[in-house]
């Protein structure tokens, strides 16, 4: 057994000229001699030239004699530890890989380990055939780097060089905040892909009792008689519009959960169309209100049309819940503005102070006072989130004492001018029997 600490190593002084060709020179440090054994006898067979060492201080004392490609480096050893060994090492000679041994995988050893400027992290029960793989990448890596250099002309000297200036240690340090920084991000994305896909089950399971009661409910009061079952039709609406708002609070908080980093699908959008097929999907809350919905000859946008659709939705629903209990007015339009399309939803009600018109945009907020009303307080933050992810703004403007106007802005293909066009008045259409 020859150990660098105790004796110099026949492999070491042997001449450069002398070694096999391809043979990778490996230094194994540890203190205990049986695992020096172990990896030794494994190793050797496989065309290493292996070295060792039974200490920190041991390794550094054989560097330059035995100038190995790549260490095995214990982690724990008495006297220098191996991060600080691996410290020294690769300062001195930083074209060298380490492999760092240990017992330990936590994540704050690790963490040590690659500050230090480790090329890789191995348990200590880790089998030959794994570690053996982590030699021979480490030494391809090497080898890569080592070609670099010699292109640049400076070779190690270089590496030398900004090691006496002091931006080595710097450099070990950003490197192995930027490894730390990519686990993290590796991580929070398959945290994300699994959060995803239970919100897309969960989803599926919430949504389709909702769907299946307010299609009943519906199918039921349309069998009634009229005049003969009033008040189980009354109790029948009552329960579908309260299905049909759970339906859309389910869909807020899946759209609140997914907005922010959806694709867009961006075409151009007729929002006469979309407008009505959001008013179709709120028949109930109008029909309830008696509002009286007025919608202008609405210009095309250009933009993600499903979410799109979430912000007029949201926006006369919004309007439906603040404003007057019985025969309310809300009035829908869009003008063409500098190759923008404007759009808004006004409606009456108490006009909101101009110290809340921003604060109402933050998630979970829903009104004080009289303004508070039912729901999670998603609405308005789901809004504006998708409309500045389309490059536009959104706000709210008080046109008159106790009306109020949101204001969402959108881009237009094209700045042609807008039709002139008296506001149609719609009448919140029946939902069909059996959907």
């Amino acid at each position: 057994m020859d150990e660098l600490d105790d004796g110099p190593v026949p492999a070491v002084d042997a001449p450069p000229q002398m070694r096999r060709v391809g043979r990778v020179r490996l230094l194994v440090v540890d203190d205990k001699d049986v695992f020096r054994r172990q990896l030794r006898a494994g190793l050797e067979p496989e065309g290493f030239e292996v070295a060792e060492a039974s200490s920190g201080e041991a390794a550094l004392e054989c560097l330059p004699r035995f100038r190995p490609e790549v260490v095995l480096m214990d982690a724990k050893m008495p006297g220098m530890s191996g991060i600080e060994a691996t410290r020294r090492l690769l300062r001195s000679a930083p074209q060298t890989a380490v492999i760092m041994l240990s017992l330990f995988d936590g994540d704050e050893m690790v963490e040590m380990a690659e500050a230090a400027g480790v090329s890789a992290y191995l348990v200590k029960d880790a089998r030959l055939d794994q570690i053996l793989s982590a030699i021979r990448a480490a030494a391809r890596e090497r080898s890569r780097r080592q070609a670099g250099r010699d292109l640049d002309g400076g070779g190690m000297d270089n590496a030398r060089i900004a090691d006496r200036t002091g931006y080595g240690e710097p450099m070990d340090r950003l490197r192995a905040e930027n490894r730390r920084l990519h686990r993290r991000i590796a991580a929070l994305q398959a945290e994300k892909a699994e959060v995803k896909a239970f919100a897309a089950v969960a989803a599926h399971e919430l949504l389709a009792p909702l769907v299946l009661a307010e299609a009943y409910a519906t199918t039921v009061t349309d069998r009634l008689d009229e005049d003969l079952h009033a008040d189980a039709r009354r109790d029948l609406e009552a329960l579908r519009r309260a299905a049909s708002r759970t339906r859309l609070l389910v869909e807020a908080l899946l759209h609140d959960a997914s907005s922010h980093d959806r694709p867009l699908r961006r075409r151009a959008i007729d929002l006469n169309v979309l407008v009505r097929e959001c008013r179709t999907l709120l028949a109930p809350e109008i029909r309830a209100r008696g509002a009286d919905v007025q919608v202008a000859d609405l210009p095309r946008a250009y933009g993600d049309e499903t979410l799109i659709s979430a912000v007029f939705t949201n926006l006369l629903l919004n309007a439906l819940r603040y404003g007057p209990r019985d025969a309310g007015t809300i009035r829908v339009d869009a003008v063409l503005e500098d190759g923008s399309c404007r759009c808004s939803v006004q409606s009456a009600g108490l006009t909101i102070p101009v110290a809340d018109r921003e604060r109402i945009f933050e998630r979970y907020h829903r009104g004080r006072g009289e303004r508070r009303a039912p729901g999670a307080g998603l609405g308005l933050t789901i809004c504006r989130r998708i409309v500045e992810r389309h490059g536009g703004q959104i706000g709210v403007t008080a046109v008159d004492a106790g009306v109020n106007s949101f204001y969402f802005t959108l881009p237009a293909r094209s700045a042609r001018t807008r039709r002139e066009a008296r506001p149609r008045r719609w009448h919140a259409p029946s939902a069909p029997a059996g959907v």
